[in-house]
């Protein structure tokens, strides 16, 4: 197939999506938002004091409220309005898991094809790969992980198929993504490492824990972003395989009359000049707002 993936558009697709129905994106996902912040600080609070046998129920716990939040996201750009929140015909919760179960068969994937890189660069040696210590270094970390990171991004559209009850596998997804394996790595994992890289960049090192609920609430909105990019990345593809497209069309069609989710989607066909000032407006808001935050908090605290 020909067709070339267009990553910078889709990526400044999804936050001018996030940014111009805020109203609609921020009610789909407070709810998985609030559970993840709320996971995230038991786990920073009690369980580097807890016995190791209880890290499990927490894991599962919070891999749990991480599928809600996806699944969320997808459905929110590949399923009609009336439809998104429709139960599946099966055990509450049946959902989340086998979505949560394509989390765990990736993320071990990805693990797996981590070991012999890193034990390729390790044996290289020189200093800049390997520190004093005889480890890798963070930079010879980064760039052992970008083989296993191409694979997981190949595998990724398992994802969004999953969360809209498609029984779509690992090699369905690795078929679909020929020929756009970088520029769907460009959306899956180089968007979040430079999100991740910015929330660093603004975070302050003797932080509040009221400025780390706050820092972790916009962790959980890029993410809730980067999630949307790669539905939209989901809808692209398919568009361009006749048996995909009538699936993604049979959820996302499923009236005759105008919803306004089809007008969300018309944000797709929006200028790229218009996405970029939303994308840098984003960014500047998001960087001034928290350093606003936390020099008002520290200034209470003394």
């Amino acid at each position: 197939m020909n067709y070339k993936l267009p990553s910078l558009n889709i990526i400044a697709t999804a936050v001018y999506f996030a940014w111009m129905n805020k109203a609609e994106f921020l009610r789909a996902i407070a709810l998985p938002t609030l559970l993840l912040v709320s996971c995230s600080a038991v786990g920073n609070i009690f369980l580097k004091s807890i016995p190791g046998y209880l890290w499990l129920p927490y894991v599962l716990v919070y891999g749990l409220c991480f599928s809600y939040l996806a699944i969320t996201c997808h459905r929110l750009i590949l399923i009609e309005a009336g439809d998104r929140h429709r139960t599946y015909k099966a055990k509450l919760g049946y959902r989340e898991l086998r979505f949560l179960g394509w989390v765990v068969a990736i993320y071990t994937i990805d693990t797996i094809l981590r070991i012999p890189v890193s034990l390729l660069i390790q044996s290289a040696g020189g200093s800049m790969f390997v520190g004093a210590n005889g480890k890798l270094t963070e930079w010879a970390k980064q760039i052992a992980s970008i083989p296993a990171l191409y694979v997981f991004a190949r595998l990724s559209l398992a994802f969004p198929a999953a969360a809209i009850d498609k029984h779509s596998g690992l090699r369905w997804s690795w078929l679909r993504t020929r020929g756009n394996g970088w520029r769907i790595f460009v959306v899956v994992c180089l968007f979040p490492w430079i999100f991740g890289i910015v929330l660093e960049a603004i975070a302050r090192e003797e932080a509040t824990v009221l400025e780390q609920v706050v820092l972790a609430i916009f962790g959980f909105l890029g993410l809730a972003v980067e999630i949307i990019a790669l539905s939209y990345v989901y809808k692209d593809i398919a568009k361009h395989y006749v048996g995909d497209s009538s699936q993604v069309d049979a959820e996302t069609r499923t009236s005759s009359t105008v919803s306004s989710t089809e007008k969300f989607h018309s944000l797709e066909q929006s200028g790229s000049d218009n996405k970029l000032y939303v994308v840098a407006k984003v960014g500047l808001i998001i960087a001034i707002g928290y350093l606003l935050v936390g020099s008002l908090i520290s200034y209470l605290v003394k």
